[in-house]
């Protein structure tokens, strides 16, 4: 209800604003509810870095974690971080790239199932994961970094002159993940500006292998979908 003698914008236009401002919220949740989870997902296995909550060691994945009951670092893992300069690098990466995969909530959720089972497959591969535990976002982040350049190389007639650009992408995520699994430590490690932990290098060629599978999975249904119609 408007006062008498109101002098500010006219009370229905400020129910208006604040009306489509609801609509406009609901609708982007409608859209993009996966990456508002991711999010609260981020902030719930994180808290411990800002000095309440659970530490890094409850979310980090080990083997044997069904065993033991702690089977929710299966899924939870990948969240948490050893630092906010960690967590600022992973989810930087992840929350610009993430939604780049695909348009619809289902699709990406899929395509992140391939990253986070191929990087968590093959960070296994490290001895060292029974002693230091596994988490963070970087396996996945190189899973949907080859991701984004396979769906730039496939919209190549939209995106013009940017074939070279995806292909190079690729082929660069991939040849950083295999040098650093030869090499044994995480490429630049020494230009950090702070402290990420012990990187699991095995984990970054995981997600770019999960990444590629699915992506081949994807393109094999939907060719098996068309050639049944």
């Amino acid at each position: 209800m408007c006062r008498a003698g109101h002098s500010g914008p006219p009370c229905n236009q400020n129910e208006s604003l604040g009306v489509s401002l609801k609509n406009r919220i609901t609708l982007w949740l409608r859209r993009n509810w996966d990456i508002a989870l991711m999010g609260l997902l981020v902030v719930l296995t994180n808290t411990h870095l800002v000095g309440f909550g659970p530490g890094t060691a409850t979310w980090a994945y080990a083997p044997g974690a069904l065993a033991t009951g702690r089977w929710p670092s299966i899924l939870l893992h990948p969240f948490a971080h050893v630092t906010l300069y960690h967590l600022a690098l992973d989810a930087g990466a992840f929350f610009l790239l993430y939604p780049l995969i695909a348009p619809r909530p289902a699709s990406r959720l899929i395509r992140f199932a391939g990253c986070l089972l191929g990087s968590i497959s093959l960070a296994a591969c490290d001895p060292r994961i029974s002693e230091l535990g596994f988490c963070g976002l970087s396996g996945i982040g190189h899973g949907l970094m080859a991701l984004v350049a396979l769906g730039m190389a496939q919209r190549a007639r939209e995106l013009k002159n940017a074939t070279w650009l995806a292909w190079g992408l690729l082929i660069g995520v991939c040849a950083k993940a295999a040098f650093e699994v030869i090499g044994g430590s995480a490429f630049l490690a020494g230009l950090h500006l702070g402290d990420v932990g012990t990187p699991n290098t095995c984990s970054h060629l995981g997600g770019i292998v999960g990444a590629l599978t699915v992506a081949l999975c994807v393109a094999a249904a939907s060719k098996l979908r068309i050639a049944t119609i």
